[in-house]
């Protein structure tokens, strides 16, 4: 989904060590969605809040 190409992240927050939290993109598809939605991944609903899509 993502190999050889551009992508870019829209950074929701920091988290508690200071890494990113934020949501991955590949020419304007959200790959996180794009996950849940094939089953792939599932939503870890503690941290949902942050991802409007989810809601």
């Amino acid at each position: 989904m993502v190999i050889g190409k551009p992508v870019s992240l829209r950074r929701i927050t920091t988290d508690r060590y200071g890494r990113t939290v934020g949501e991955l993109f590949v020419g304007g598809m959200n790959v996180q969605q794009a996950m849940v939605a094939s089953r792939h991944a599932e939503i870890f609903w503690k941290y949902a809040s942050q991802c409007f899509w989810t809601r």
